[in-house]
């Protein structure tokens, strides 16, 4: 079966708050142990960096755009799908 590039959709997995890097790191290692890399595109964790001041020092930090969420870029099928979720 091929997969076209019309097949492939974003979706958006809930996560706990603060741990959306350890979610993402967790899928992409179930992901390959099954052996479905070539369905998965991409996982984003959208970040920006911010600079704090505390005590008088800058400190550079990312933070999580949405809180909660990660974006997957997949192949919906299956098998796939109930990983993610």
């Amino acid at each position: 079966m091929t997969t076209t590039t019309s097949d492939k959709k974003w979706y958006v997995v809930r996560a706990v708050s603060g741990q959306e890097a350890k979610i993402k790191d967790y899928i992409m290692s179930e992901i390959s142990r099954f052996g479905y890399d070539h369905l998965v595109e991409d996982i984003l964790v959208p970040t920006e960096k911010v600079i704090q001041i505390r005590n008088g020092k800058k400190i550079n930090k990312e933070r999580v755009y949405f809180p909660s969420t990660s974006r997957d870029d997949y192949y919906a099928r299956n098998n796939t799908f109930n990983i993610v979720r």
